[in-house]
Formats: C-alpha cells, structure tokens, sequence
C-alpha cells in the first residue's frame, strides 16, 4: 500500500511539472499562452505543447500578456529612454517620409539582412524610416530604429550597396552603440559629476522614482540626443560596424566590396561640394572616410576551430578603488597580499571557485588603424561566461603584456554578467606597428600573456537591472588559457 501511495505521489509530482511548463496555441491566432490562464481560447481551438521551445519551433509566436518578450539586456530600461530622446531629436531636425517608393522594398532587405545576421541577435524590434534630405546620411539608434536618407537612396547605384549600408547601421544597434556612446558622453561631459549620474541612473532602474533624479536624468538624455542626431558615434564605433559588416559579408560568402564603394561615394560626395556642407555627420568627415576605407581593405579575419578560452581564478583584492596602480610599465599591480586580508576579503574570496568566469574567443580581426599611422588594431569577438550560479560580475579591466609594454583589452570594461549567463563581448587592442607581429601570432598560437584582470561583484532586482554600482571589491584575478 505504502508503495503505491509513493506511486501516485511521483504521478502527481511529474503531471504538476509538466504542467508547469506546458503551453497552449491558439490556433486560429498562432499565439501561445501560458497554462491555465483565464483567456484561453475554446478547447476546439487549443493544442497543448509539453514547453514553448517546441511551440516556436512549430512556428508560433508567443502572448504578450503571458510571456516577457523585452531582452533580457543590462540597462535595457535606460536605453528604451535613450530611444525616446533619440526618435525626439531625429523628428525635431528632420522630416519622416511616410511614403516613399523604395521603402517596401528597403524593409524587406532589412528583414533578409537580419536573417543573415552573422550572430544571435538580441531581440530588439526593428523599424526603417526614411527621411527626407538631400544629403546622403544613415544613422541607427537604441532599440532598432534605422534611418536613411532621400540623399543616400538616391547616390547609392545598386543593392549591395544598400544593403552594406544597412548592416553596418544593425551593427550600430546590436552592439548598443547608442547606450555605450552615451555613457562615453557622460564621463567626458560630466567629469566627477558623471557618478552621481549613473547612480541617479542606477537608482532609476531599481524603481525608486526620485523626480529630481529623473529630472536630471532626462535634460542629459535630451542633450545628447540632440547631439547624436547630428553628428553621428564616433570613428571607434563606426569602426566597430565596418568590420561587423566585413563579418556579415564573409560569413554570408558575399563580395564585400560594396562596402567600400558606398564609403567612397561618401568621400566622394565631401570633395566635390564647394563651400559649407550644412548636414554633419559620420560620413562627411573625408580623411577619416578615407581611413575607414583603409581599414576594409587591409582587414582580415582569423577564426578558431576550437575558440581561445582564459579562465580567471581570484588571487587578491586590490587596494584601491583605481584598477591600475603602476609606477612604470613592468611594475606589478599593488594588491593585498593574502595575510593582510581584513575578514569581509576573505569571506569573499573563499566564496568564489576557480575558473569562475571564463572568457572564450570566438575569432579575430587584424587591420590598419583607421586613427594613427603607427598603430594597427586587433579586434577579438567572443563571449564571457558566469560559471558562478548565484552571483553577478562586471568586468573592470583586462590588460596584456607584451615586452614590457602594457596593452589594454578596450571595449570589455563594464560588461556585466549575469549568474550562471553569458554576455556577448567586442574588444579592441590598439598596437604600435612594431609590436602587431608579437600580438598576432601570440593570439594564433593561443599564448597570450594577461597582466592584469580586475571584476567587481555586482547586485541586480529580480528585472536584471542594476542595483548597485560596480565599484564595490575589485577582485584580481589570474588566466588559466586553454
């Protein structure tokens, strides 16, 4: 009897988990609901999924009212309010063309293009627009917006054309150009006042609706978006969504020459105006053009069979806030030796295993510098691993040596992970000419030699937002490289 009680119990336990993850389709709507919600449609009209991954996978989309759709993305709220401010500024400057003869048929190569798109995407939710100007432009913002102008439709002579110009705007998005510009304009703005701004952002993000916070926060949000409609991101980010869009093209087995005739005319455009051109932006600047299109032709790929993968163990905490305490180039990083460890150090420290996060290079680019004469550029792409089930990180600071020299890894910095996640990651490592022999081959061969590793532990709201600044204990950490 015992035995068959023990039984039914276990029949019970399995049809309550299956219950909980199975689905119901609509299947006169194609949606899918959560079990047991009040507005299922009529049983003739139902068909039961034991999960949602084989509903998708049957081509069905999912309810708004049941499931969460947003990406699940650090500070996606503060860059839903950075695409607000963008679409007002963009809308305040220029006039949106509703209509227009080639905008179906730039909608559904946008669609083709995200298809193709050379990694996963983040889920944002795309829209093209075309704006009415005579000067050739594109610019992409926060969230999926993209615009082209009357201008570039016009100059542009063939598809491919069009289409370089889109992935390098999608670049621009799915690299979250708008949100990483705007905090590069908060620190060089703001100076020491840009930290009280991002814990007014951090503040925000948690739900405590301070309205001088977000007062505050909206006229900074406001200015540089009215900034960004103008003048466009920067030569690094424009950069960064070159090579992307060398990436799309190589992966799809496409002539990635397009890419360069379409900067050309660009430059080309600049040179045979005369006088003041009034519209300022990424693509009116001739020499660094010309540099762009430097970069694209001297660029090359390499990727791994097996990616190059470094696990950080900790080994200290360091003494100050400041990630970098070197007196020359080959002096060791001042860290707390072990027996000086107060007892919240310890704490921390024995709480967290070895290999706790592991970085894994997927490939990487090499090319001229589209900046200086003397340096070349080494951009790495892969993914940062959180192998640790119940605490967040942020990456403060990779750096590698190299005959004495101290080289930093750009662009992981404030890439934060969520427990037992992965975040996607692009660096940048600016190298003398004489030294980007030594880098590459290290890189090739998997010998690489990090300096200097710094990680913060962070706290995030059951949302996946910030909750807490990652300025707290800055952990040292060594590579395993495999």
């Amino acid at each position: 009897m015992k035995r068959l009680w023990v039984i039914l119990f276990l029949l019970l336990t399995q049809a309550l988990i299956f219950s909980q993850n199975s689905v119901i389709v609509n299947t006169k709507t194609g949606r899918i609901h959560n079990f047991g919600v009040l507005h299922l449609p009529d049983s003739l009209d139902q068909k039961e999924y034991k999960n949602k991954d084989l509903a998708v996978k049957d081509g069905f989309e999912f309810c708004k009212a049941c499931f969460d759709l947003r990406p699940e993305l650090f500070d996606y709220d503060l860059e839903k309010q950075l695409t607000s401010q963008a679409i007002i500024a963009i809308k305040n400057r220029y006039e949106i063309m509703y209509e227009h003869e080639r905008l179906e048929f730039l909608n559904g190569l946008m669609g083709v293009v995200l298809k193709r798109w050379p990694e996963e995407l983040r889920g944002y939710s795309y829209r093209l627009q075309i704006i009415r100007d005579e000067a050739p432009n594109a610019l992409a913002i926060a969230g999926g917006n993209i615009y082209l102008t009357t201008g570039l439709i016009d100059m542009v002579e063939n598809d491919a054309e069009l289409e370089s110009v889109l992935v390098h705007e999608i670049a621009h998005v799915e690299r979250r150009h708008t949100l990483r510009s705007f905090k590069e304009y908060q620190k060089k703005q703001l100076g020491v006042r840009a930290l009280a701004l991002l814990m007014t952002t951090l503040s925000l993000a948690s739900g405590n609706q301070n309205v001088e916070a977000l007062s505050q926060l909206t006229k900074i949000l406001t200015e540089y978006s009215a900034i960004l409609a103008v003048k466009g991101y920067s030569r690094d980010l424009e950069m960064e969504a070159d090579m992307f869009a060398q990436l799309y093209f190589k992966e799809n087995q496409l002539n990635e020459r397009s890419i360069i005739t379409v900067l050309d005319r660009f430059a080309t455009y600049t040179t045979t105006r005369l006088g003041y051109i009034s519209n300022v932006n990424a693509f009116s600047d001739h020499p660094a053009i010309l540099n762009r299109i430097r970069q694209v032709e001297s660029g090359r790929f390499y990727k791994y069979s097996d990616p190059l993968k470094l696990y950080l163990n900790p080994v200290g905490i360091f003494l100050s806030d400041k990630p970098v305490l070197f007196a020359t180039p080959t002096e060791e990083p001042r860290v707390k030796p072990q027996y000086l460890l107060n007892q919240n150090d310890k704490l921390l420290l024995s709480g967290i295993d070895d290999g706790f996060i592991s970085i894994e290079i997927d490939r990487y680019y090499v090319s001229e510098s589209s900046e200086s004469i003397n340096h070349d550029e080494l951009l790495i792409l892969g993914r940062i691993i959180n192998r640790d089930r119940y605490q967040n990180y942020t990456i403060n600071r990779i750096d590698l040596k190299y005959l004495n020299v101290i080289i930093p890894i750009n662009g992981l910095a404030d890439v934060s992970v969520l427990a037992g996640e992965q975040a996607d990651f692009f660096g940048r490592i600016k190298v003398m000419k004489y030294l980007m022999g030594n880098v590459e081959e290290s890189f090739k061969n998997k010998d690489i030699n990090p300096y200097l590793i710094s990680i913060s532990p962070i706290d995030v709201s059951e949302n996946k937002k910030l909750k807490k600044s990652a300025w707290g204990p800055r952990i040292m950490c060594e590579a395993v490289i495999k």
